[in-house]
């Protein structure tokens, strides 16, 4: 409500201040009603019209909304832990308790006006009805009713006195007076209020003067009966009195040349006004639903106050911004370590195994197991997990939500990808390094520092993919042993030689490949030379002279058994996950 009213007279004010500027000397008393009422009107309006999704679509308007959310509004916002009365606790009941008064003052003013239409006498004088008073107040109308003291006028002037009312009631000018009383009500603290209901007053006697002199009435006597009853006490203000103050405007008003009608034209300005006051309007409105995305300050005092309670802050944060990140940071301590586990699936329920689940921000993960199975232990509850896979779209989970196992479904990835830019999972011919498993073996056993006083041994898993030109991107710890080990492998990885790149319908493609890197006291994977061996993968042999390195990723291996032949080669009995 304090924000309507505080929009209502901000719009009364620049209207009113163009109004005052543009068509305070021309003798368009009609068409400065119709301005004046039009002010009021959307003065009141604005403030309700809704267009916040024309200012959501324009970037201009956005970016103005969210430099009003985050510079202006901030500073509008009130403190927790405030006193139970407050400053504008005491502005609201001092608003409350001046509008109260008034409307009881309206209500009583219209009450008398009521009563003396009752009370008094009526009498039909040329065909109007008149309520005549007997005290000597000055004539005046509200609505229907006209009240008049013939006492000491003559004919003339009653002549006169009934033209004048007569006008105000037939062009029901005491709704202008009802609605500048009231706004003055409601607004009582804006003094623009009370500046324009003078003017709307003072505009319905330009009109009504003038009505009288189009009947005929002379000029000067006309002026000359004004000043007669300047004296007179209007008995109402919500009423229209006919000596309303000050005459000597109304005497020049009268004696002013007309306008000419070709100056109507400035009126159209007022639209450029009403248009530009309604987008303001509506960018705060706008500023004002970002803003409520924004912490209230109130929780950040609350928050501020129990870090320096319980000595969180001892660092002496200087700023806010210090404690805030203080409390963030001393939340991210309360986290619980959990394990959690799940299981990949695609859209048709069917397990999707090699999924890379990673946690986010870190370079611990794992790879779903040929039944889409995956389990991460020691994670923080208040970590993301990213599952992806290719062809399918990336999906993100909270650790929290997988404590008692989840069932994760990829969906397929629908978006219109270059095929230069796809990264393949399974190509016809599989990346391998230069030279074979046997000198990327003896590369890791160069590269890789620290083994001898490691206590910790095994294979780090590291995927990563080998571009079109066999250059290697993306890797990244699937399966970790030791965290200085991982960085060896990471850096190991990163500046391994070119590869010779995946081959997919006779194109260098984008693969994506996955390695044990064998750290510690660990015998490494590795086979035997093609020439001294015989493959037999999933109980096929492999085709003579068909590399092992292109047909297998060391991932795909679930057991290797190694038989010695008759003939002096060995038998190299492969199982895999497929």
């Amino acid at each position: 409500m304090a924000i309507y009213l505080l929009k209502v007279n901000i719009a009364l004010i620049l209207l009113y201040g163009f109004y005052r500027l543009m068509t305070s000397k021309d003798t368009f008393f009609a068409l400065r009603r119709a301005t004046l009422w039009t002010i009021y009107l959307i003065s009141l309006t604005i403030p309700l019209l809704n267009i916040e999704y024309w200012i959501k679509d324009s970037d201009t308007t956005v970016s103005m909304a969210n430099s009003y959310a985050t510079s202006i509004l901030p500073t509008m916002m009130t403190y927790a832990n405030a006193p139970s009365i407050t400053w504008k606790d005491i502005i609201l009941y001092v608003y409350i308790a001046v509008v109260t008064i008034m409307l009881l003052n309206f209500i009583l003013q219209l009450g008398t006006i009521v009563y003396m239409a009752c009370k008094h006498k009526k009498i039909s004088i040329n065909g109007t009805m008149l309520h005549i008073l007997k005290s000597k107040d000055g004539p005046f109308s509200f609505f229907k009713w006209i009240f008049v003291n013939t006492e000491g006028l003559c004919d003339d002037e009653l002549n006169e006195i009934i033209i004048h009312e007569r006008t105000h009631v037939n062009q029901w000018h005491s709704f202008d007076s009802i609605m500048s009383e009231l706004f003055c009500i409601f607004c009582w603290f804006n003094p623009f209020t009370w500046l324009m209901k003078r003017d709307v007053r003072i505009n319905l006697e330009f009109l009504a003067d003038e009505s009288v002199l189009t009947e005929g009435n002379a000029r000067k006597a006309y002026q000359y009966h004004l000043l007669g009853l300047a004296y007179h006490s209007s008995k109402t203000n919500i009423a229209n009195n006919f000596n309303v103050l000050p005459l000597k405007k109304r005497i020049k008003m009268m004696n002013k040349r007309r306008t000419k009608e070709i100056v109507k034209t400035k009126y159209l300005l007022f639209a450029p006004l009403a248009a530009a006051l309604l987008i303001v309007s509506n960018i705060d409105s706008v500023a004002r639903s970002l803003s409520e995305k924004i912490p209230e300050i109130a929780k950040i005092s609350n928050v501020t106050k129990g870090l320096l309670e319980s000595g969180v802050t001892q660092s002496k944060a200087s700023t806010v911004a210090d404690l805030v990140n203080n409390a963030v940071d001393n939340q991210a301590q309360d986290a619980k370590i959990i394990n959690i586990k799940g299981t990949v699936v695609n859209e048709n329920g069917i397990p999707v195994p090699g999924a890379l689940v990673v946690i986010n921000g870190t370079k611990k993960g794992v790879v779903s197991d040929v039944k889409g199975n995956f389990s991460l232990n020691d994670v923080s509850d208040d970590k993301t997990i990213s599952i992806q896979y290719v062809g399918f779209a990336d999906m993100t989970f909270h650790a929290g939500d997988a404590i008692n196992g989840m069932k994760i479904t990829l969906k397929n990835d629908n978006s219109e990808s270059n095929d230069e830019d796809k990264v393949y999972n399974a190509v016809d011919k599989m990346p391998s390094f230069p030279g074979g498993s046997k000198k990327m073996l003896e590369y890791f056993t160069k590269n890789i520092k620290n083994q001898e006083n490691s206590t910790k041994s095994g294979h780090i898993i590291v995927a990563f993919t080998v571009n079109k030109d066999g250059s290697i991107y993306g890797a990244h710890i699937v399966h970790s042993i030791n965290p200085e080990l991982d960085n060896e492998a990471l850096q190991a990885v990163n500046n391994m030689p070119n590869w010779e790149p995946g081959i997919n319908k006779g194109k260098a493609v984008k693969t994506m490949f996955t390695i044990p890197v064998p750290v510690g006291k660990v015998s490494p994977v590795s086979f035997p030379e093609k020439k001294n061996c015989i493959y037999i993968i999933d109980g096929k042999e492999l085709p003579e002279g068909e590399d092992i390195d292109g047909t297998l990723k060391p991932s795909d291996i679930k057991s290797i058994t190694v038989m010695k032949s008759e003939d002096g080669k060995a038998k190299v009995y492969i199982k895999t996950f497929k």
